[in-house]
């Protein structure tokens, strides 16, 4: 009977932590990924290497058919009134620089 108890314990004790391990991997995978780009400004911040206030080609991180399609003017350069804003399509969360809504 006392070994029963005993195990019991062990086993409540064990699953406590992992709970409480796997919420501390979660709050950590979360502040790394971040939250998608809400708005054109936190797309242009994060990809715009050269700070001049447009993301070119080169700075862009993801396929070139996204950054064509984000280019509306044709001019090279991703302006922020441009700059797709959430995730890229089919993705939930914090994409990197794909097509989002606008």
């Amino acid at each position: 009977m006392r070994n029963h108890r005993t195990t019991g314990k062990i086993i409540a004790t064990t699953m406590t932590a992992l709970m409480i391990a796997g919420g501390v991997i979660a709050a950590e995978r979360s502040e790394r990924t971040g939250p998608p780009d809400t708005d054109g400004a936190a797309f242009i911040k994060r990809l715009d290497a050269d700070g001049d206030g447009k993301v070119s080609k080169a700075e862009f991180d993801g396929p070139a058919e996204h950054f064509t399609k984000s280019d509306a003017n044709g001019d090279g350069y991703i302006s922020e009134a441009e700059a797709p804003t959430g995730p890229p399509p089919g993705r939930q969360g914090g994409g990197r620089g794909g097509q989002g809504q606008r």
